[in-house]
């Protein structure tokens, strides 16, 4: 939500992959996310430990 709008709706695995869209509300994605998000090869849609690791 943002200004009592919704912005998107979705999975957790399909709204945190969208870095941009949650600099606009108070929502920050999970550590493990920020960092596939800043790592090339990595998906930015990871969500656990597990799913980083099977990518390295």
């Amino acid at each position: 939500m943002h200004s009592a709008r919704i912005l998107m709706t979705g999975t957790p695995k399909e709204v945190f992959a969208k870095p941009d869209l949650l600099k606009k509300t108070f929502l920050k994605p999970p550590s493990i996310t920020q960092l596939a998000q800043s790592m090339k090869g990595i998906r930015n849609d990871t969500l656990t430990i597990d799913e980083f690791v099977e990518q390295l």
